[in-house]
């Protein structure tokens, strides 16, 4: 697959990122969402262990890796105006574990909590009583090479772990909700200090598995298939939709910018239902593309179109999930095509509606 690409994709993803498409880049058999549909919230060895608290030698790559649904590529269409990428199993939060939180699976909830990893008295400690757990980074490591062996070049090509949260998120994670929020009025100092530190390990994460992934026609690739000629990173701040404007860009946008001068290449990952901080993403001025996942409530595709036309008039866009033909259709006529990665897999008006209603919505 990764053969049958030519000069013209790479010139694609390069006009990408320089905002210069004439047409949009509309992926829609290689979609991010759409390829991993399939893979179940939790490995079979891990139903009907509630409560398990996850260790590193769990994990075993040719056991949990999993591969994204195959795409039969059309000979006389050739390859989409995506690669298709893999990377490591996602259902495991690496970077919680590598800043230390407790990992436990619930089976009820089909998914990996965090545990806060930080003492009641964080802010006393010389060190904030930081503790990370690099063991949990070797392993994400050893998921890598084993992409890197197994797949690179031949069906996918190897890219980084997707779920890569922010400083924000993670120190939610480290401190639980209740604390970050306190500490934020009353330890100002401390979680500037906590989020540095996780924004030098987010950096350290990203660099380690880009060290052992071989580059491809002289770049990369990200997990939504783009190419670009640098190291990308990917960041979200899902957990900033409880935080002020203001909060936002005192504590957190120092440290995104300090990953984003870390990489050449970066998207930052939003919801539609969250678009302020999509909003804010425009005022990072270094920051390369954001990303918006549209999600089964908030505002509709239609209402959110004017926010989408505002972030393309200074960054390339990523629009991700589930839409319908119409809106597919709705999408590329409205939105300026120059930096426009459509990255969706298409459902019918019914399947929408039923995921609005199963989401509370509507």
């Amino acid at each position: 697959m990764v053969a049958q690409a030519s000069d013209r994709l790479l010139s694609l993803h390069r006009d990408f990122w320089t905002m210069s498409l004439r047409e949009p880049i509309i992926s829609l058999r290689y979609s991010l969402s759409g390829r991993y549909r399939h893979v179940a919230s939790l490995p079979p060895d891990w139903e009907g262990q509630d409560g398990l608290l996850l260790r590193p030698e769990m994990l075993v790559p040719e056991k949990h890796q999993v591969i994204p649904d195959p795409v039969d590529v059309d000979p006389d269409r050739g390859p989409e105006g995506v690669f298709s990428t893999i990377f490591p199993y996602h259902r495991v939060p690496w970077l919680p574990g590598i800043v230390g939180c407790p990992l436990q699976v619930s089976t009820v909830g089909q998914t990996v909590w965090t545990r806060p990893c930080l003492a009641e008295d964080w802010y006393q400690q010389d060190d904030l009583g930081l503790t990370p757990r690099m063991e949990w980074l070797d392993k994400l490591l050893e998921f890598v090479r084993y992409l890197v062996r197994r797949q690179h070049e031949h069906d996918y090509l190897t890219t980084v772990d997707m779920i890569a949260r922010g400083v924000g998120d993670l120190s939610v994670n480290m401190l639980g909700p209740e604390r970050l929020y306190v500490g934020l009025h009353d330890h100002p100092a401390e979680v500037k200090r906590l989020l540095t530190w996780i924004a030098d390990i987010h950096i350290e994460w990203a660099n380690a598995q880009w060290e052992i992934t071989p580059p491809v026609f002289g770049g990369y690739c990200n997990q939504n298939g783009i190419w670009s000629p640098g190291r990308c990173t990917r960041f979200q701040e899902d957990l900033a939709c409880n935080i002020s404007e203001r909060t936002f860009f005192e504590f957190l946008a120092p440290c995104e910018e300090r990953i984003i001068d870390a990489f050449p290449y970066q998207v930052l990952h939003t919801h539609s239902g969250v678009p302020a901080l999509a909003q804010w993403a425009l005022r990072l001025e270094r920051l390369k593309a954001v990303e918006v996942t549209i999600d089964p409530h908030g505002p509709s595709v239609e209402e959110s179109i004017p926010l989408w036309i505002r972030i393309l008039e200074k960054k390339p866009l990523i629009l991700s999930g589930p839409v319908s033909r119409r809106q597919l259709d709705l999408l590329v006529k409205r939105l300026p095509p120059s930096g426009l990665l459509l990255d969706s897999f298409l459902v019918t008006e019914e399947e929408l509606h039923h995921r609005t209603l199963e989401f509370g919505d509507g």
